[in-house]
């Protein structure tokens, strides 16, 4: 997917979260109640510009391969859905492009999820791609997503998500086909941190505080110490 529609796809999230519509649906004693829908995690970069290009490459990425699924989610928190037994099924849209979430509840409280889409327009075409499935809690506060590629409809890589009671947000993001993996924490105060790994050895870490300030080691590919630095 391009750069460019990626944005724009980051943006529509974003404006439906930014809506005074993103009320979700409550759930109650009632089997004919909805399960809540994930919540939506767009992670957050350091604000300053001056953060290492390794930081900030790795959180563009992985909201990036969210988004498009996030995109049909945060719609269907303002649609009502089709509910039969345990499953729950939205049908939404953006543009020329539609999308089934089928939601089945589970007896330990859990819920599965599907977002597939389809349509096409002048430079994609979906045909049932799966985007994501996964599995999240009854609050919708915690879970995992496996993400699928547009063109060969194979697993990208898993995603574990969280955001607890204190509003601390955690990613960790696991690349099938290099191997990396990418661990975002970002505090509710805008202070957080982020680590990468290469077939489980730590290349790259970093911290920052509230301001964007912050601190970075590189390592090589055996975990050896190669540089270390600030930014403000």
């Amino acid at each position: 997917m391009g750069r460019q529609r990626i944005s724009g796809l980051i943006m529509l999230v974003a404006a439906v979260l930014l809506m005074g519509c993103f009320e979700k649906l409550t759930l109650n004693d009632s089997e004919n109640n909805p399960p809540e829908i994930p919540e939506i995690i767009i992670f957050k970069a350091p604000s300053s510009v001056n953060a290492p290009q390794e930081l900030q490459t790795g959180i563009r990425e992985l909201n990036n391969q969210l988004a498009p699924g996030y995109t049909y989610l945060s719609i269907a928190t303002i649609n009502h859905p089709e509910i039969e037994g345990n499953q729950v099924t939205w049908n939404v849209s953006a543009g020329v492009f539609k999308a089934t979430i089928v939601a089945n509840k589970k007896v330990d409280e859990t819920t599965d999820w599907t977002v597939t889409i389809n349509g096409s327009d002048d430079n994609h075409s979906y045909n049932n791609w799966l985007a994501l499935q996964g599995n999240s809690t009854v609050d919708g506060k915690a879970g995992d997503w496996h993400i699928f590629s547009e063109q060969l409809a194979a697993e990208i890589g898993i995603v574990n998500w969280s955001n607890d009671a204190n509003n601390l947000k955690k990613g960790l993001f696991l690349f099938h086909y290099s191997g990396a993996e990418y661990e975002i924490v970002n505090r509710p105060d805008k202070s957080g941190s982020f680590t990468k790994k290469l077939n489980g050895i730590k290349v790259f870490e970093s911290s920052w505080d509230n301001l964007g300030s912050g601190n970075y080691t590189r390592r090589d590919a055996n975990g050896n110490v190669v540089d270390t630095g600030n930014w403000s």
